[in-house]
């Protein structure tokens, strides 16, 4: 590496992805924002040589949890899903445009059932039946 050293751009990314955290990808500006920051931080990678390959990285990172998860004793420590707990019940669910994101993302997966039964996941209602239950409620 010629003009940056590691550390250099290690603190770059860093401060990048602490941005990038604070980006909602509910609203659209924040969503261009959330995305920028993600091309820049892959960009700072392949300066120090460190590529990100982000399907290998969240498969390496969903096995050191699975492997916390599994050790760790019961009650005493938080695991992953008091983890999601807690970030749900900080979500505000009165975001507009949260439904149509859900649909936004159904319509352009390649694998449809996944984005289904992760809905099913969180809200104990398949998402055909919340459909209906829409087509039924919604004000007109």
């Amino acid at each position: 590496m010629n003009k940056y050293s590691k550390k250099e751009v290690w603190d770059i990314i860093s401060k990048i992805s602490d941005i990038r955290s604070r980006e909602s990808v509910f609203d659209n500006k924040e969503r261009d924002n959330y995305r920028s920051c993600s091309v820049a931080i892959r960009a700072l990678r392949n300066i120090v040589n460190e590529p990100i390959d982000e399907d290998n990285n969240i498969k390496q990172m969903i096995i050191e949890v699975e492997n916390l998860n599994n050790n760790t004793p019961n009650g005493l420590i938080k695991d992953a899903d008091t983890i999601l707990g807690d970030i749900l019940s900080e979500c505000d669910y009165d975001i507009t445009g949260i439904a149509q994101c859900i649909f936004n993302l159904w319509k352009t997966s390649y694998d449809q059932r996944a984005v289904e039964q992760m809905f099913y996941l969180f809200t104990d209602m398949e998402l055909a039946d919340f459909l209906e239950k829409c087509k039924k409620e919604i004000t007109q």
